[in-house]
């Protein structure tokens, strides 16, 4: 990133611009051979167009799935899918924060959502990804659930009710129970754990 000019490095150029091309998200994905390519982002906190951007609000879009699913390249202006992208990112040197400060000693700037605020998210996931079953499982789910998710980020409760709405379809149901949630937890946590690799020793 201390090599780019501008934002168009990673989203593109307009084709008013001098020498104007796709960016790298649009060639990686239409010119390489994956739909799910991993993309490293190198020493991000060295970039040096913040007049023309800053590079965490250009990939801010491109990390949420609903808005990458439909991404435009500035020079294509078409819709291109990007929501399978894995992106790594990280800074120079790995020099991280040891410690980030929460609640009301850092001015509340990074609270930790409520239990309500939790519930809410929760019920927005479930009734979007019900709908887009159109009509098939309830968009609506119970208490239960919602505690059986309490912990649960955002992205992964997405993963945990989409996975969950699986079993629930295998036992002919339309909605959700906790027994789902935690039968999709279990097996997306055991998906997680990689079996360790090396050299065996020879004999």
């Amino acid at each position: 990133m201390n090599l780019a000019d501008d934002a168009g490095a990673i989203v593109g150029h307009s084709l008013s611009w001098r020498g104007a091309r796709p960016g790298l998200v649009a060639r990686t994905l239409l010119e390489g051979p994956s739909a799910a390519p991993v993309i490293l982002v190198d020493e991000i906190d060295k970039a040096g167009w913040r007049v023309q951007g800053d590079p965490t609000d250009v990939l801010l879009s491109l990390l949420e799935p609903e808005n990458a699913q439909a991404f435009v390249d500035a020079y294509i202006e078409a819709p291109i899918r990007a929501d399978h992208i894995q992106w790594l990112v990280h800074r120079q040197r790995h020099r991280y924060a040891p410690h980030v400060p929460a609640g009301p000693a850092a001015g509340g700037a990074h609270r930790a959502p409520t239990a309500e605020q939790r519930a809410t998210v929760v019920r927005s996931i479930c009734a979007r990804i019900a709908n887009a079953y159109t009509g098939e499982f309830a968009a609506d789910v119970g208490d239960d659930v919602i505690e059986a998710l309490a912990n649960a980020p955002p992205r992964q409760a997405r993963r945990v009710i989409q996975l969950a709405l699986g079993f629930a379809a295998e036992a002919h149901r339309r909605h959700l129970t906790p027994h789902d949630v935690r039968q999709a937890s279990k097996q997306l946590n055991a998906g997680l754990q990689k079996p360790s690799f090396g050299f065996r020793p020879l004999r």
